[in-house]
């Protein structure tokens, strides 16, 4: 199902199967957070895009190729050309070991000509559910749930990457949408690739076309991959976003930053942080203008002394709602005593 959104830049896209929505104007998807986190995206009016090679899941770079050697696995027969593309592209890699999701790292071959630029895959995590017990564990400490979830409305926080017309060449690609975990429906997916290879080397079957067949596929790999996740994770409703960048393009500093396109994007650039004892980098990213559509406390929070101090931190950041109103402040409805 396509989108309704509609953007200037052809670089923002949207991961949308058959079997899901696509995303509209009133769409409302929530990122939870700490205290201390919420507090640093109000006051920096601003987010962090979370490098991929340092998410807590660390099957996050390679899940979606496990799932596709499952599926070569299954379909020997129907998809020949396809499994052909698939093992020139992995030949490198032990394919036992990444079923077994035992592997740091995937070794694509380069072909003569056709080398990719080493990207960059940098992720903004939320979720469909704006008052989930299951997200709300993740902030619990000492036996009180603390935290909040800023609500975002998607075409606003998007915009933040559009461009001022259209035509412009940036320097990154978006890709946004729900995350897909039902086994059946990535390998529906998959097919799909499958189909259009099958189709595209049929025509021309011959080393080149092979080649740049494996250099299709190992783009969606890394564009798309981090749609797929493992069933496990289903409770989380997960909606993200994934900013991918050439490596050697990357902006360290507001300067190198003012190479973009775009009244937002020119705040783009890399920063580090400590998670879990290492030091890992992340992609700062400017929260665009009245993109935040309300904010949830945590449950057990104390709603009203809390609620007045946000308000009074909206306020002094001049941060409005969708409509140019006060962003509404709720209290999460899950009823814990303690």
């Amino acid at each position: 199902m396509n989108s309704e959104l509609n953007f200037n830049s052809r670089f923002i896209q949207e991961f949308t199967p058959d079997s899901m929505a696509g995303a509209t104007e009133s769409t409302i998807v929530y990122h939870y957070t700490s205290p201390e986190a919420f507090l640093s995206i109000v006051q920096g009016k601003s987010v962090r895009f979370s490098d991929l090679r340092y998410m807590n899941d660390k099957s996050e770079s390679f899940f979606f190729v496990k799932r596709l050697l499952e599926f070569c696995d299954e379909n020997k027969e129907k998809y020949q050309h396809f499994i052909d593309v698939v093992n020139e592209l992995l030949k490198e890699n032990d394919y036992n070991k990444i079923k077994r999701l035992e592997i740091q790292d995937i070794r694509y071959k380069d072909f003569l000509g056709l080398r990719m630029e080493k990207q960059r895959n940098f992720i903004f995590c939320t979720s469909n559910d704006s008052d989930s017990l299951n997200m709300w564990n993740y902030y619990a400490s000492n036996g009180k749930y603390t935290g909040y979830n800023i609500g975002f409305s998607v075409p606003k926080f998007l915009k933040t990457f559009d461009v001022d017309h259209d035509g412009t060449v940036d320097s990154f690609i978006i890709y946004y949408g729900n995350v897909l975990y039902k086994k059946k429906l990535q390998f529906e997916e998959i097919e799909e690739l499958a189909k259009a290879v099958e189709s595209f080397i049929t025509k021309k079957p011959d080393k080149q076309s092979v080649q740049r067949a494996a250099i299709s596929v190992r783009s969606y790999i890394e564009l798309r991959g981090p749609f797929f996740k493992d069933e496990s994770f289903r409770s989380e409703n997960e909606f993200r976003f994934l900013f991918s960048i050439a490596e050697k393009r990357i902006p360290h500093n507001e300067d190198e930053a003012k190479k973009y396109f775009g009244q937002y994007n020119q705040r783009l650039k890399e920063g580090f942080c400590v998670k879990n004892g290492l030091v890992v980098p992340f992609m700062q990213v400017a929260i665009p203008e009245y993109s935040i559509s309300r904010i949830t406390m945590a449950p057990m929070t104390e709603y009203e002394i809390a609620k007045s101090s946000i308000k009074e931190l909206l306020n002094v950041k001049g941060l409005r709602g969708t409509n140019d109103t006060e962003i509404p402040i709720f209290k999460s409805k899950i009823p814990i005593r303690f």
